[in-house]
């Protein structure tokens, strides 16, 4: 479905709040898909502008349509965390009553918490190896099954962008 410009976007935005926020979408570049949730969106919050997580894109809001701030912009084209990782942040959120903002951001490297980019960040079809540390990455790379990056024929992109498959 593409994102109509009505579309509100549910965001976790690091605060000791427990909740999440609505937003309006922001435009949209042309031929630009819908975002999908695990995308970064920086957000006016007060009076500063945060780094949040999008959960989900939804057509309603509880907030009445007035009081509705437009996001200011979708900093990624690709979610930053893996799925599971993306699930198992949502379900630690609720399981400890942690604010879902505040997970979301503990799950998230430094740089990418403050708006930065990751050198090496996923192609298509590939893993990003930019989060992993040495050792984690040495175990990919030799398709250790203690490995944290799933197994089968996949493709990794070292921090100096330089594809390492494995069988």
């Amino acid at each position: 479905p593409d994102l109509v410009p009505d579309s509100i976007l549910r965001i976790a935005v690091p605060s000791p709040l427990h909740r999440s926020f609505d937003y309006r979408a922001p435009a949209m570049a042309a031929g630009q898909g819908p975002p999908r949730p695990g995308v970064r969106v920086r957000v006016p919050f007060g009076r500063r502008s945060a780094i949040g997580v999008l959960l989900e894109v939804t057509a309603e809001s509880t907030i009445d349509e007035a009081r509705l701030r437009t996001a200011s912009e979708i900093l990624d084209s690709e979610p930053v965390l893996p799925v599971d990782v993306f699930a198992m942040t949502r379900w630690a959120s609720a399981y400890y009553q942690c604010p879902v903002g505040e997970a979301f951001a503990t799950a998230l490297p430094a740089l990418l918490r403050r708006g930065g980019t990751v050198p090496g960040t996923a192609r298509p079809g590939t893993h990003s190896c930019a989060w992993l540390s040495g050792a984690e990455r040495r175990l990919a790379v030799a398709g250790s099954p203690r490995s944290p990056v799933p197994g089968g024929s996949i493709s990794l992109v070292l921090a100096d962008r330089t594809p390492v498959r494995r069988p």
